[in-house]
């Protein structure tokens, strides 16, 4: 799962590089890129503008899950089920685009779909409680 995170990383800064060298604008209001071995800034953008962390808290998420799913004995069949938190939230039409049912089993895969494609808040709280409990 290492692995998996850590190629999902470089391919993420590989097609960041592309955008910034090939000099097309970023629509964000800040950026920041760094080296994850040696903390080196490689880009940054307004980096101390202070911002609401949104789907970073996904991406880290993400993150810890793959690296703990492992010695929880998962794998990306396993099923997990939504409490009614990541249900409510999933509902909220301001935060989430991706409605989760309550007592429907979902896979790790299809939740994990659903954080990284549809950027689904409930589906990140249903892994995150899977994982850890709690938020």
């Amino acid at each position: 799962m290492k692995k998996c995170v850590s190629v999902l990383a470089a391919l993420c800064i590989t097609l960041f590089q592309l955008q910034v060298s090939a000099a097309i604008p970023l629509k964000g209001k800040a950026a920041i890129v760094t080296d994850f071995e040696t903390g080196e800034v490689i880009y940054d953008y307004n980096a101390d503008l202070p911002c609401v962390p949104a789907s970073m808290t996904k991406l880290m998420t993400a993150y810890v899950f793959f690296s703990e799913m492992e010695d929880r004995g998962m794998t990306l069949d396993s099923q997990i089920y939504a409490s009614p938190k990541a249900v409510a939230l999933s509902l909220d039409k301001g935060l989430s685009n991706v409605p989760l049912e309550e007592g429907r089993p979902y896979t790790v895969d299809q939740l994990m779909y659903a954080l990284f494609v549809h950027s689904g808040c409930g589906a990140t709280l249903a892994l995150a409680e899977a994982i850890s409990g709690s938020e």
